[in-house]
């Protein structure tokens, strides 16, 4: 597993925002803080939206905003928001794809692998990164 660019800048993106609590926030003022294109940003914001961790406030004054408190996001969901399922190999993400899972003699670690991977990221809470950098909300 491989955490993409939109990946990472999602997790900045939702970072700032577990800074400006109850602030709607455009795109074009995440664009400028954290140095990022207008365009790119705007995809990653939709996806969030899509994945209910921000909301979307339209108009005048509008923008986004964490739909969750910050200790209720955690890492696991900012990337199964981007990037999808996260897998360690395909099979591990879709079971037709190999007709050896039940024989394969790696399979049943894959599935480890898998589960600690998915266990720890989910045990990092943007409140905690927070707390752990000294920002605290």
């Amino acid at each position: 597993m491989q955490v993409t660019r939109e990946t990472d800048y999602a997790i900045r993106c939702i970072l700032f925002l577990s800074q400006k609590l109850k602030q709607n926030i455009s795109a074009a003022a995440f664009s400028k803080e954290l140095k990022i294109s207008q365009a790119f940003i705007s995809k990653i914001i939709q996806k969030l939206v899509k994945a209910g961790l921000l909301q979307s406030v339209r108009g005048v004054g509008g923008g986004v905003q964490l739909k969750k408190s910050p200790g209720d996001i955690s890492l696991f969901d900012i990337v199964d928001a981007i990037q999808g399922p996260l897998g360690v190999n395909i099979c591990v993400v879709d079971k037709k794809s190999c007709d050896r899972s039940s024989s394969c003699a790696v399979h049943p670690a894959w599935m480890e692998i898998q589960a600690m991977i998915e266990r720890k990221l989910k045990s990092y809470s943007i409140k905690k990164l927070m707390e752990r950098a000294g920002r605290g909300s």
